[in-house]
């Protein structure tokens, strides 16, 4: 269930991401450090998100992996001796 969760928030995400960015096609001006530059919103918008998913993959990853060793290291629970 919680696979199926992902999947439509993430379909979700994408669509109103993509209404957004369609909707607002004018030209912008953007500065950079020491220079400015005229863009269309829509690749401001659309850099700003994949920027935004790069470094939240790039953040969720060594915690996936510390877990995971996590889980390795701890060691099985021992069986008791049966009592009579």
């Amino acid at each position: 269930m919680n696979q199926k969760f992902r999947y439509y928030l993430s379909l979700l995400s994408v669509l109103l991401i993509a209404l957004l960015s369609i909707s607002n096609i004018q030209e912008v001006e953007v500065s950079f450090l020491i220079t400015k530059v005229q863009l269309p919103l829509i690749l401001v918008i659309l850099f700003s998100f994949i920027l935004g998913a790069l470094v939240t993959l790039l953040y969720s990853r060594p915690s996936k992996k510390k877990k995971k060793d996590q889980k390795r290291s701890t060691p099985e629970p021992k069986e008791l001796p049966e009592t009579k």
